[in-house]
């Protein structure tokens, strides 16, 4: 409370004693003030700004972070890496490629659409 008193006094000091802001007259002070004032309302509107951002955020984070079972590990039990053989086929998504490499797709690499729902879900 005491800081926050001696900060909102020192506008008036500097009117009366314009000396202290190393300039000559009143007019230059007052220009000195109102540049100190548009400096700290970009400044406000910076902090609300990142403070919005950070709120967004962690609102994001903390809706996912909640929906996390720590009882649902992935792999599941049963399903185990194996690398592909020579007869196993791969395509050029990565995602197909792990399930099929972890036995939730057939790990020859030939699967259907229907299997491909089944093992996403």
């Amino acid at each position: 409370m005491k800081g926050s008193t001696v900060f909102l006094s020192l506008p008036a000091l500097a009117l009366a004693f314009p000396g202290f802001l190393g300039v000559d007259n009143k007019e230059e002070m007052l220009t000195k003030l109102k540049e100190k004032r548009s400096e700290d309302a970009a400044l406000e509107e910076r902090a609300s700004l990142l403070s919005t951002l950070t709120n967004d955020v962690s609102g994001l984070l903390g809706s996912v972070a909640s929906s996390v079972s720590p009882d649902d590990l992935r792999p599941e039990p049963g399903y185990t890496f194996q690398a592909p053989g020579a007869g196993d086929s791969r395509g050029p998504c990565p995602g197909l490629n792990l399930l099929a490499n972890y036995g939730y797709l057939p790990r020859n690499g030939y699967v259907n659409f229907g299997q491909v729902v089944d093992a996403t879900a």
